[in-house]
């Protein structure tokens, strides 16, 4: 979806005023695709994972999951 959202703004560019303003939209819904998906920035992505046991979000920084109680081995946390 990121790399389509780049692509229809360059190919916008070609196709006179309205293009610009199609461009201008898909070049503004990468860049917010970029930070709510962790390429830049504090994203969601890099702050949480899922525990391996229950595949609850959890903290990256976890050593026990909230939902099932189990103890996270830092491995297996960073393996995800």
């Amino acid at each position: 979806m990121t790399i389509a959202l780049f692509v229809l703004g360059v190919i916008g560019l070609f196709f006179g005023p309205i293009g610009w303003v199609v461009s201008f939209v898909c070049f503004s819904l990468f860049v917010v695709s970029l930070f709510t998906k962790g390429v830049i920035g504090t994203g969601k992505l890099i702050m949480s994972t899922k525990c391996p046991y229950c595949r609850t979000k959890i903290s990256r920084s976890a050593s026990i999951c909230p939902q099932c109680g189990s103890t996270i081995e830092k491995e297996k946390v960073a393996g995800t």
